[in-house]
């Protein structure tokens, strides 16, 4: 269970952290304050569930975790990029 754990945090906490870099580079000042808030909770649980696993293979799930975190938060960044641009909210 705790590596399921380890997984999702890794996916939202990565996600989080790739989404912020994009608020970043595309100048979105709105977005960098709740983000930053979401992201200090889930380090918090992240390095909390790292702890509790103490195992040199909690390493997998944050690998999977974080590479499909960081996709996804590449494709809904770009998605409301676009839904912007066009005028759709």
């Amino acid at each position: 269970m705790i590596y399921l754990a380890l997984f999702a945090s890794s996916l939202v906490f990565i996600g989080m952290r790739a989404f912020q870099q994009l608020n970043v580079q595309h100048d979105r000042y709105l977005w960098v304050p709740p983000v930053t808030a979401m992201m200090a909770v889930c380090e918090v649980l992240t390095v909390t569930a790292i702890i509790k696993a103490s195992s040199l293979y909690a390493a997998i799930p944050l690998t999977f975790g974080g590479v499909l975190g960081c996709w996804f938060s590449m494709w809904l960044h770009k998605r409301m990029r676009e839904r912007i641009k066009h005028g759709k909210r």
